[in-house]
């Protein structure tokens, strides 16, 4: 049966008009485009697959086109609709997204134009599909669907875990500490950035490849806030007197060495998929490290196993469904993301009870 709905969903893409589509499809209003992670991503949804060697998999990913992987169920809009929304799932894996960005591309605009013939309005840009794009902003104007990065939600929950964890671990709400952005200029690191400038930091050390965005975003920082202490580096070992170390940047070019951290710090990888440093990281006994962004989205079924507990997702999935909810219209977050982004998707996820899950703990938005 998966053979066959792999096939259909290609001859969906290629051949099949919008009439024939609507006769096939349900009445799908918003999707989720994600990649695999890894090969064990790819193992779950085609189990049969493992009997192939690894080179084999990686082959048939560079050539199988996007598929609908599972449903979205138990959305209602505010006008109490039912929405129906889909996971759609480009075939390659992380390294491959990286590796040949011009393939990717060619895969997320197939997955669009599946988006576009099953009805789709909201899409999100999962994981390194918004990274490879530039948050969006390299394909958006070639589709008909409302594009969103995930930038929002995602950086609004790592925030207010930030200072969950300030708050665990210092018992205090006091930001006064020196604090390092790996991947600063990424679109979640601005966001990030500009929050903390507000909060009053001891100090804040931007990290990044090019000093001139650097410098750009240490400004926009200082608008924000002209009296705290801003440094910017293009040297990740610049992190080594951090008492907290943000990650923001995926890429396997960033090899975050344990060493780079000092004892008694914190490091909180918020990417998905994570940075790859992050399990070296682990293995360090005299530091508190954590990674992964959840939320709480009740009533909502997925229909598909992330690995994590029924009614929860990922921010960048969560996201889609709040504009769905809303009925948005029009692009939310395509490149960068403002703080009145950041402040109108918190106000919607108070709306519909969409609360970040920490240590296996509902918390709330302040």
């Amino acid at each position: 049966m998966k053979i066959l709905k792999l096939l259909k969903d290609g001859l969906a893409i290629s051949f099949f008009p919008k009439r024939i589509v609507k006769i096939l499809y349900k009445p799908y209003s918003f999707a989720w485009l994600v990649h695999s992670r890894d090969i064990q991503d790819f193992y779950r949804r085609f189990p049969m697959a493992k009997i192939l060697p690894q080179k084999a998999i990686e082959f048939l990913c560079k050539i199988l086109w996007p598929i609908i992987v599972s449903d979205i169920t138990g959305v209602r809009d505010k006008e109490g609709k039912e929405k129906i929304g889909c996971i759609l799932g480009i075939p390659l894996l992380s390294q491959q997204i990286f590796s040949n960005q011009t393939l990717t591309e060619k895969k997320i605009m197939q997955a669009l134009k599946l988006a576009e013939k099953i009805g789709v309005q909201n899409v999100a840009l999962a994981a390194n599909n918004a990274s490879v794009t530039k948050g969006g902003e390299t394909v958006y104007r070639k589709t008909s669907v409302f594009l969103t990065n995930n930038y929002a939600l995602l950086s609004a929950t790592a925030f207010r875990e930030i200072e969950e964890i300030i708050k665990l671990y210092n018992n205090t709400k006091s930001f006064n500490l020196q604090f390092g952005i790996v991947g600063a200029t990424t679109i979640p690191g601005k966001v990030i950035s500009k929050l903390l400038a507000k909060r009053e930091p001891k100090k804040i050390i931007l990290i990044g490849k090019t000093q001139e965005h650097l410098e750009v975003l240490k400004q926009e920082c200082l608008k924000i806030n002209n009296e705290i202490e801003i440094e910017t580096s293009i040297d990740v070992r610049d992190i080594n007197n951090c008492d907290f170390v943000i990650i923001s940047t995926n890429s396997p070019s960033v090899v975050i060495s344990p060493e780079y951290i000092k004892n008694n710090s914190i490091v909180f990888d918020i990417t998905q998929p994570p940075n790859p440093s992050i399990r070296y990281l682990k293995l360090r006994k005299n530091i508190k490290v954590f990674d992964g962004l959840v939320i709480n989205t009740p009533g909502i079924n997925y229909h598909f196993n992330f690995g994590l507990p029924l009614e929860h997702a990922y921010p960048c999935l969560a996201e889609v469904i709040l504009l769905a909810k809303k009925n948005k219209k029009g692009h939310f977050g395509v490149g960068d993301i403002s703080l009145e982004q950041v402040e109108e998707i918190i106000s919607l996820a108070k709306k519909y009870n969409f609360n970040p899950v920490m240590f296996d703990r509902i918390i709330t938005w302040k």
